[in-house]
């Protein structure tokens, strides 16, 4: 039965309920063995209207975490080919094999683009790069790098996933936004990071955690190739004020490019956190208080 609320109102309530932040989709570590992204896709039974107009804000976004998920999702975009033009943001955990370019030319709208370069494809990485071409990607977030350069050595292995993927991103003239999730220090002064940097045509953002921002900005090499590669935004993944020390050491031109942004689980480990710091204070503070009492009688 149709709802009595009218289509624009109700759009806008089924938007919300299925909006995911893109922060929050792809900074996120869920690897294979994390939780999986959730969305309350049940409200797609409610009735014929709900599901018409609930469809396009659920396939948005989608996560594929092996080659059996993208076989299905494939299926699926076949069947229904309007689904796979719905497709904005994808995160790929793995599978990346040959279901993989298949999905890209079914989901051809895809500018959002997530990476998990530590899985390892069991298939030529050829298909993974003709995947990249295809969807044009305009943000991309890389995940595992550190974790592939230092414990698979894929430094030096050309056929590798992660070397696929940086050296689709050093020429890629779509790319303007490249987030390195959760690279180590080691992985962030090797050179692939200043190539990146200094080789995409048209890369003007660049993202990583508040961690590895505060070793890298007191770093003159770093410096100098973000003013080279003309960088306008850097995207610092923490709460507001984390690099405040930090900034106070940097260039003014290089200090108003950090931007702040933050998680829904970032912010609930910091009022966490706080919690726990505040609670002993104020108990510390009360038997002060009470032993001043004591003392005054």
């Amino acid at each position: 039965m149709a709802s009595n609320c009218p289509e624009e109102i109700l759009c806008d309530i089924l938007k919300h309920a299925f909006h995911v932040s893109i922060v929050d989709n792809f900074i996120e570590d869920r690897s294979l063995y994390k939780p999986r992204l959730h969305r309350p896709s049940h409200l797609l039974l409610v009735c014929k209207q709900w599901l018409r107009i609930a469809t396009p804000f659920l396939y948005e976004t989608v996560e594929v975490s092996s080659e059996k998920e993208m076989e299905k999702l494939g299926a699926v975009l076949r069947s229904h080919s309007a689904l796979g033009r719905m497709i904005r943001h994808l995160r790929l955990n793995g599978g990346y094999g040959q279901h993989l370019y298949p999905l890209a030319k079914l989901a051809p709208k895809v500018r959002v683009l997530g990476v998990y370069v530590s899985v390892q494809s069991k298939e030529s990485n050829a298909r993974l790069v003709r995947a990249l071409a295809c969807w044009k990607p305009t943000e991309l977030y890389l995940h595992g790098l550190s974790y592939s350069l230092d414990r698979h050595g894929e430094r030096n292995n050309k056929n590798s996933t992660t070397k696929v993927v940086l050296d689709c991103v050093r020429t890629s003239k779509s790319l303007k936004l490249v987030a390195f999730v959760d690279a180590s220090y080691s992985w962030m002064m090797a050179p692939e990071l200043h190539a990146i940097l200094e080789q995409a045509p048209a890369l003007s953002e660049v993202g990583m955690s508040s961690i590895e921002l505060k070793r890298l900005l007191v770093e003159t090499r770093f410096i100098e190739v973000l003013r080279k590669a003309e960088i306008r935004v850097i995207r610092c993944y923490g709460m507001d004020g984390e690099l405040d020390k930090v900034l106070g050491r940097v260039p003014e031109d290089v200090k108003q490019l950090v931007v702040y942004e933050s998680t829904e689980w970032m912010q609930r480990w910091y009022k966490t956190l706080a919690a726990r710091v505040v609670a002993p204070a104020r108990e510390i503070a009360t038997e002060s208080d009470s032993s001043k009492c004591v003392y005054d009688e």
